[in-house]
C-alpha cells in the first residue's frame, strides 16, 4: 500500500516534524509493507530532519516560499496548479492516458490514499490562501478517486464565506475526518460537514518518542547545561508575540513586541527568585523568518538573573526537544507542540493561546482549562499577574496535576487507538464509497 501524505509544513518547525514522524512510525507498525511519500516544503532538508530513509519526500510546487515570491513567480505557480487540476478533471471524465505525466500527479495516481496532516492550517490563522492550498492538496486526491483522510487536525473557525463553502465541499467527499479537539468537532457540522464522517482523536504528537538519555546528555553537555535543576522549560513563539496585547495597544506591533519581551522577562525573573529554579528556553521553530531562538535571546538579555537561564542554540529534532522537556519540572508553552510534549509525559503546563487549538487540546481534552491563558485582549499587567499566579500553582501543585494528566492521557490514547483502527479498516478496503 502506498500512502501520500500532504499538508505537512517545513520540518524546521518541530510541531510539523513531531506530527509527521509520530504518524508515520505509528502507521508503518500498523500496515506491513507501507510505502510513504510525503509532499514537502523542502524535500532535501526535511528528509535529513526526518531521519527515515524509508520515506520518500517530494517538494510540492505550492509551498509557502513560492507563494511569497515575486509576482511573476506567483502567477507561474498558480498557472501550474490550475493545469494540475485541469489534468485531473480530464482524467476523471475521459480517462485519457498520459494526462497525469508529471512527478506530482504520478504520485497521486499511484497512491492508495491521501492523508492530510496539516495540524491547524485549515483555518484563517495564517491566511485564506494558505487554507485554500491545503484543501487543494486534498481535492486532487478526491478527483483521482483516492481515499482522502483528514488526520487529527484543528479546523476553523472561518469568517471567509469562501472557506465556509469550500471546507464542507472538500470534507464531505473524504473517506474520514478526524479532529484533535472538541471545539473543531462541534464546529464543523455548523458549516455543513457531515457528522457521520467526523471522529474525535488526539494529536499524533502525543505518540512521539523522546530521544534516548545518552543522546540527550550529549546535547546538554554541548549546550553547557550542567546544573541539576529544577528546570522550568519555556517555549516562546514569534506568532504569539504578534498577537500579544494588540487590543490594548495603540503603538503598533513593534511596541507590542518590546512590551511582550519585557513582560515575559519580568515573569521569569520573579519565578527564578521565588522558586530557586533554572530556565531552559526550548525553541520549537527555527525557520529563517520565524526563529524562536532569536526571541529567546531578546528575553534572556532582559533578565536580571540571566545566569540561571539557558537558551538552546542548536538545531535539534522534535524527539530531542521532547527529551529536554522530560527533564523539566514544568513548562510554559507559547507554542502548541511543546505543550503537547509536556502533557503527554505528565508534566504540568501553562499554555499561552492565540487560537482555539490550545483551549481544545490542553484545556478541554487534558482537563487543564485553568492553565490555558488566552493572551488576546489581555493587558500586559493582566497577563503578568495571571502568569505569576499559574506558575506558582503548577510548581507547588505538580503532584495533583500530574495525576490528572495521567488519567486524561488514557482517554487521549484510546481516542487515537479507536480513530486509527477505523482508518486502517478504510485503507484496507478495496473500494470505499464517497
Amino acid at each position: 500500500m502506498k500512502m501520500l501524505v500532504v499538508g505537512s509544513g517545513n520540518f524546521l518547525n518541530n510541531g510539523n516534524l513531531a506530527m509527521a514522524k509520530a504518524f508515520i512510525d505509528s502507521y508503518k507498525d500498523k500496515i506491513p509493507g507501507l510505502e510513504v511519500v510525503l509532499l514537502s516544503e523542502d524535500a532535501e532538508g526535511d528528509h535529513a530532519r526526518l531521519r527515515d530513509d524509508s520515506v520518500r519526500l517530494i517538494t510540492m510546487p505550492w509551498r509557502s516560499r513560492a507563494l511569497k515570491a515575486d509576482r511573476f513567480r506567483k502567477i507561474k505557480v498558480r498557472a501550474r496548479l490550475f493545469l494540475y487540476l485541469f489534468r485531473c478533471l480530464i482524467w476523471r471524465i475521459f480517462r485519457v492516458k498520459g494526462v497525469l505525466k508529471s512527478e506530482i500527479l504520478s504520485e497521486y495516481k499511484s497512491a492508495s490514499c491521501v492523508i492530510s496532516l496539516s495540524g491547524d492550517s485549515i483555518s484563517e490563522d495564517y491566511s485564506v490562501q494558505a487554507c485554500v492550498f491545503q484543501l487543494y492538496a486534498i481535492f486532487l486526491g478526491i478527483i483521482l478517486k483516492k481515499k482522502a483522510i483528514v488526520y487529527a487536525q484543528s479546523v476553523g473557525t472561518f469568517k471567509s464565506g469562501l472557506l465556509k463553502k469550500l471546507v464542507p465541499f472538500v470534507f464531505n467527499r473524504c473517506a474520514l475526518i478526524t479532529v484533535r479537539e472538541n471545539i473543531s468537532y462541534e464546529y464543523l457540522p455548523t458549516i455543513g460537514v457531515k457528522e457521520t464522517l467526523l471522529r474525535l482523536t488526539a494529536d499524533a504528537a502525543f505518540l512521539l518518542k523522546p530521544s534516548p538519555d545518552d543522546e540527550l546528555d550529549e546535547v546538554l553537555v554541548k549546550e553547557n547545561i550542567l546544573f541539576p535543576g529544577p528546570y522550568l522549560g519555556v517555549s516562546l513563539s514569534s506568532i504569539i508575540e504578534r498577537w500579544a496585547f494588540v487590543s490594548n495597544s495603540s503603538q503598533g506591533p513593534r511596541n507590542n513586541k518590546q512590551i511582550f519581551i519585557e513582560v515575559v522577562a519580568s515573569i521569569l525573573d520573579r519565578f527564578m527568585k521565588t522558586y530557586r529554579a533554572h530556565i531552559i528556553f526550548i525553541p520549537h521553530v527555527m525557520q529563517p523568518d520565524s526563529d524562536d531562538r532569536k526571541l529567546a535571546l531578546y528575553v534572556l538579555n532582559r533578565l536580571k538573573n540571566r545566569g540561571n537561564a539557558h537558551n538552546l542554540q542548536g538545531e535539534y529534532s522534535a524527539s530531542v526537544m521532547k527529551a529536554v522537556i522530560a527533564r523539566c519540572t514544568a513548562l510554559v508553552g507559547f507554542r502548541m507542540h511543546p505543550a503537547i510534549a509536556a502533557v503527554s509525559m505528565g508534566i504540568p503546563v501553562v499554555s499561552v493561546a492565540y487560537s482555539h487549538k490550545a483551549k481544545g487540546i490542553i484545556g478541554r481534552m487534558m482537563g487543564q482549562e485553568e492553565f490555558v491563558v488566552d493572551i488576546r485582549g489581555m493587558s500586559p499587567d493582566e497577563f503578568r499577574d495571571r502568569m505569576n499566579y499559574l506558575l506558582g500553582r503548577i510548581w507547588t501543585d505538580k503532584g495533583r496535576i500530574k495525576a490528572r494528566l495521567e488519567e486524561k492521557l488514557k482517554v487521549a490514547r484510546k481516542l487515537i487507538h479507536n480513530a486509527d483502527k477505523e482508518i486502517v479498516k478504510i485503507l484496507n478496503e478495496k473500494k470505499h464509497k464517497r
